[in-house]
């Protein structure tokens, strides 16, 4: 009886090839099956259903390689020990394989000598494996949530609250018109003097210190810093918030700075 190609996707290749000997089927092709079954244990999918082939494609390609074609089961997609052994049972040359003594052998070596049967075996290195996945994946997802709110910490100082929330939404920024703001520039006097006398060590440590002392200061106050490039300090009353004495809150920042 014609088997259908998705039928087929079990065979081993040298089966494929010669319709005769399939009807009987030969023990090297039953390890071949086994290895397929095992694909689909791991990746919890059909045989072949990584590649963006038709079941027709799959089993032209069995019958007539190079090149030759076989599941793509990546490494961190179950132990190394399991995909080892299913990639030695689908062997192209059917003498390469080994025999299902070999295979329960092998599970056996994993199961440190204890008598558990194939299937059981395969599916408890599986749950042990997918157990210690989900523990990498939460540690990774820590990780990422950690990063994630270092990141937005530094959008929140560079950038309005307001704004970085749009950003971080994908939403797009539309530009405003302020009627009227109050800018406050200061710079350090002969700070082109301190520098020449001093290490680039020196030069950093003095900026930070300062401008730490500024960011804590204009806290208290309704302003916006919108940035610093070298020496010199700039900061805007009157935005993003409107206030009407944005002037007064600069003054006073003006006043301390002095």
């Amino acid at each position: 009886m014609y088997s259908k190609p998705l039928e087929l996707l079990w065979t081993a290749p040298e089966l494929l090839r010669d319709p005769s000997s399939r009807k009987k089927g030969t023990q090297p092709g039953d390890v071949y099956s086994f290895g397929i079954i095992l694909q689909e244990v791991v990746v919890r999918g059909e045989p072949f259903c990584m590649l963006a082939l038709t079941p027709e494609e799959i089993i032209e390609k069995l019958q007539h390689p190079p090149p030759l074609i076989r599941p793509s089961v990546s490494k961190g997609a179950a132990p190394p020990e399991a995909i080892n052994i299913m990639r030695q049972c689908w062997a192209e040359q059917a003498d390469m394989r080994p025999d299902f003594n070999a295979v329960h052998e092998q599970f056996k070596k994993l199961n440190h000598g204890r008598k558990v049967n194939i299937v059981d075996t395969m599916f408890q290195m599986l749950e042990k494996y997918s157990n210690n996945l989900e523990e990498l994946i939460r540690e990774r997802t820590e990780q990422l949530d950690f990063e994630k709110k270092k990141t937005e910490q530094l959008l929140n100082r560079m950038l309005p609250n307001y704004v970085a929330e749009k950003l971080k939404l994908g939403m797009p920024v539309d530009p405003e018109e302020y009627e009227e703001v109050t800018i406050y520039f200061s710079d350090i006097v002969g700070f082109t003097t301190i520098s020449v006398h001093s290490t680039p060590f020196q030069v950093v440590d003095l900026l930070n210190d300062l401008y730490t002392c500024f960011d804590a200061t204009i806290n208290a106050y309704n302003v916006y810093k919108v940035e610093t490039i070298g020496d010199a300090y700039m900061v805007v009353g009157g935005l993003p918030v409107r206030i009407p004495n944005h002037a007064e809150q600069v003054g006073e920042i003006f006043q301390l700075g002095h």
